[in-house]
């Protein structure tokens, strides 16, 4: 029965890490409630599945608050520019569906490319500030450098990211069923994901950091 709890059997870690899943959700409902707060929540969300994937997952709460602390300024600025770009790129994809032809498909083409940037920036940012302590212009330039150096990794990260926001939101049913996904654990497997690769990014950009100081 003792080995039964060991809490290194791979058992007793797969049920660890399921907790940390929900509770995690959980904190990110929570300290998101004043929807302002979404970007702070979303970085602490991202900095707590880091440290856990880094072997420091003692005192998850306490660290999931310290890290919504710590950010909340910048995650309140970079939610507002996220936001506020979304709202005019959407804007701008209903105004083209009133155009036909050459014009909508041009509009349409000339709009890709600035919904991807935005796209893989908020992808990489939130994760970034939960990692590093910059300045926000540090931020939008080490931002644009990652997504330059790791522009695969990225398109994969982005790419994911918005098919799920393009699944969750393309159809009522869909909707609904994003919404009861997201209310148990939906949000803190999304931040896990993205969390495995922004790691290995991490990791990369430690590792030649660390090469150049020697």
């Amino acid at each position: 029965m003792t080995k039964l709890f060991n809490v290194e059997r791979p058992l007793m870690q797969l049920l660890a890490r399921i907790t940390d899943l929900i509770l995690l959700n959980l904190l990110f409902l929570i300290t998101s409630l004043p929807l302002i707060s979404i970007g702070a929540a979303w970085t602490a969300l991202l900095a707590s599945w880091q440290r856990i994937l880094r072997g420091q997952d003692n005192a998850v709460v306490v660290n999931y608050f310290r890290l919504f602390r710590e950010n909340i300024k910048q995650g309140m600025i970079l939610w507002g520019i996220t936001l506020t770009a979304s709202g005019a790129f959407f804007l701008d994809f209903m105004l083209l569906q009133q155009f036909a032809g050459s014009v909508k498909f041009v509009g349409l083409i000339v709009l890709l490319p600035f919904v991807f940037l935005l796209l893989a920036l908020s992808s990489i940012w939130f994760s970034y500030i939960g990692r590093y302590r910059d300045s926000l212009k540090q931020v939008w330039k080490n931002a644009l450098a990652i997504l330059v150096n790791f522009f695969p990794q990225i398109l994969v990260l982005s790419g994911g990211n918005g098919l799920l926001l393009y699944s969750a939101v393309s159809s009522p049913e869909r909707l609904l069923t994003a919404i009861y996904i997201g209310t148990f654990f939906g949000f803190s497997l999304a931040a896990l994901l993205n969390s495995l690769i922004m790691k290995r990014i991490f990791a990369r950009l430690e590792a030649r950091a660390e090469k150049l100081s020697r």
